[in-house]
């Protein structure tokens, strides 16, 4: 008897396939994408995977409404493996002992004194506070500890 738990990642159109080799293949990747495209549900394969494979992941947004859909959809991903979700606290700990924690770019210390294999900042074109200085101060520094990856995913907003 094994005890094996299947967790079920979402499947990727064809777009999302290209994109996700070039994810795989680079350190730091940026993706602007229309709406509708699927940017949040790449971003939720890619940080399941790595919570339920012992892996931290740091996941930026650019306000509190923006994170609850990214934190709903992993929640539901990652529901056999869980071992701890809060939504107040901005946590979902895997079984595994993997982590995704939740930020908002209101706060421009997001992220500081963590380490991450991966970061995904999800919708940046929408960050009221100057992205490149909360990048260089707060986020980049994350990824230092275990040469983490960083994946930066929006449309246009308009520019």
């Amino acid at each position: 008897m094994t005890n094996e738990i299947t967790v079920a990642i979402p499947t990727f159109h064809a777009d999302q396939i290209r994109a996700f080799e070039i994810i795989r293949r680079n350190r730091f990747v940026a993706g602007r994408c229309g709406r509708r495209w699927g940017k949040t549900l790449l971003a939720t394969a890619l940080a399941s995977n790595d919570a339920a494979k012992k892996r931290f992941v740091g996941i930026f947004t650019p306000d509190y409404k923006r994170q609850t859909e990214i934190f709903h959809e992993l929640k539901g991903i990652l529901r056999p493996v869980i071992s701890e979700a809060n939504k107040v606290d901005g946590i979902i700990r895997t079984i595994s002992g993997g982590r995704i924690d939740f930020w908002t770019l209101e706060d421009e210390n997001a992220g500081q004194s963590r380490s991450y294999h991966r970061v995904i900042i999800d919708e940046a074109a929408f960050a009221k506070a100057n992205m490149l200085a909360i990048w260089e101060r707060s986020i980049r520094p994350t990824l230092v500890d275990y040469q983490g990856k960083a994946l930066v995913i929006s449309n246009t907003n308009g520019v």
